[in-house]
């Protein structure tokens, strides 16, 4: 349980735990620039800017309604979520299934990134690299949440910091060309497709990753709590998301024509120990997704009644279910990244949206205002147990 100081969790917990949300977030999609392509750049130009502040404010918003209601009703895994808030195991079941068919596309995109950036660039086996990014994903897992949160915030720091150095090396020599699309007012695409992809396809397709995370968090005490992590999240993911649609912008419309946007953008610069920079960024990235993904999907195996009979200690269970997680997904790697993101991930994130996107703003905003109508409070646990019944009868 995460320490506590008066009534709320200590400052560093919630930076930590927001780290983990920013940089599972903050994947190989986000590194390579592809998503910044998909979602802003290459419809949106000058506005892959401003959408962003929408899209994400969406997505955040819908991962504080996650947190102050698996508090309240002190439920730590995406299952036992879903159970609580819809009343029914169907829904917990339904999207269980989208959930496991999800797991094995993320992670295979990432098991490729990883591998082909360090391959083409530092040298290797493709297939070496394969095993390396197991091994790390597989260990961080294994030593649980603490562990989980302290590595997402220091590579997340050094993420960062290492970002802010590419962003101001652009500003210096690719500025001119970002200072016309502006001027020009440049729209690639259309303006309402602009805002579209960049706010509302973007929420959809994204809150998912809200639930799976919920297990790498620390346990929030307060709503204090669970509103200065959420706004430090949000903090962190949109300053991450703009850096990487500055470097695009900068040298578009050629950068989204690539298949990795951000390192077309620095090859432009003829500047080696940029590259090199990069290449750290990616990695960073790649694993910091694998390792918040991975330990959310195990702790929620966890809690199934099958995995609950294995006479065996947990601490076996986590080691033999991550393992069988990331076995899959090498193997679904082997498919192609372009593939994999462009079919099965889309597939499958349109699905979670009635569940997520729509249904947690919807029922966990009127069970709240219920909850606030019946006296509950807001203490951790308050909801615990109540079924529809309790919710549409009267106090």
């Amino acid at each position: 349980m995460a320490t506590t100081v008066r009534n709320g969790c200590k400052m560093s917990v919630l930076v930590m735990s927001a780290f983990v949300f920013m940089t599972t977030v903050f994947g190989g999609g986000w590194a390579t620039g592809a998503n910044s392509n998909v979602y802003f750049i290459s419809q949106g130009g000058y506005l892959g800017l401003i959408t962003p502040i929408v899209g994400m404010f969406l997505v955040s918003f819908v991962g504080w309604l996650t947190l102050e209601f698996a508090r309240m009703s002190n439920v730590w895994n995406y299952g036992d979520f879903m159970h609580a808030l819809y009343g029914t195991p169907v829904i917990k079941f339904i999207f269980d299934v989208i959930q496991i068919v999800c797991l094995p596309i993320t992670a295979g995109a990432l098991f490729a990134t990883f591998a082909g950036t360090l391959s083409s660039s530092v040298g290797g086996n493709y297939y070496m690299w394969l095993a390396v990014f197991f091994v790390i994903t597989l260990f961080s897992v294994m030593w649980g949440t603490k562990v989980v949160s302290r590595l997402a915030g220091f590579m997340g720091t050094i993420i960062l910091i290492l970002l802010i150095t590419i962003f101001a090396t652009v500003i210096a020599n690719g500025s001119g060309n970002f200072s016309h699309i502006m001027a020009e007012r440049t729209v690639y695409g259309s303006v309402g497709g602009a805002w579209w992809w960049g706010a509302v396809k973007f929420w959809m397709l994204s809150a998912g990753m809200c639930l799976s995370l919920l297990p790498a968090y620390e346990p929030m005490q307060t709503r204090r709590d669970t509103i200065l992590t959420c706004t430090i999240s949000y903090l962190f993911c949109l300053s991450f998301i703009l850096i990487i649609n500055f470097l695009v912008l900068a040298y578009s419309p050629e950068s989204i024509q690539q298949t990795v946007p951000v390192l077309y953008a620095i090859q432009q610069m003829d500047q080696k120990w940029l590259q090199a920079i990069y290449v750290i960024v990616v990695c960073l990235a790649v694993i910091t997704t694998g390792n918040g993904l991975t330990f959310g999907y195990t702790v929620r195996f966890m809690n199934f009644a099958a995995v609950k009979k294995w006479k065996a200690r947990d601490s076996i269970k986590m080691c033999l279910l991550s393992a069988a997680q990331l076995i899959i997904s090498l193997v679904v790697s082997l498919a192609g990244l372009t593939a994999i993101i462009s079919k099965g991930y889309s597939y499958m994130s349109y699905l979670n949206s009635p569940l997520v996107a729509y249904g947690i703003p919807l029922f966990v905003t009127f069970k709240l205002i219920a909850a606030a109508r019946k006296g509950k409070g807001a203490e951790r646990g308050c909801l615990s147990g109540m079924s529809w019944g309790d919710w549409l009868g009267k106090s």
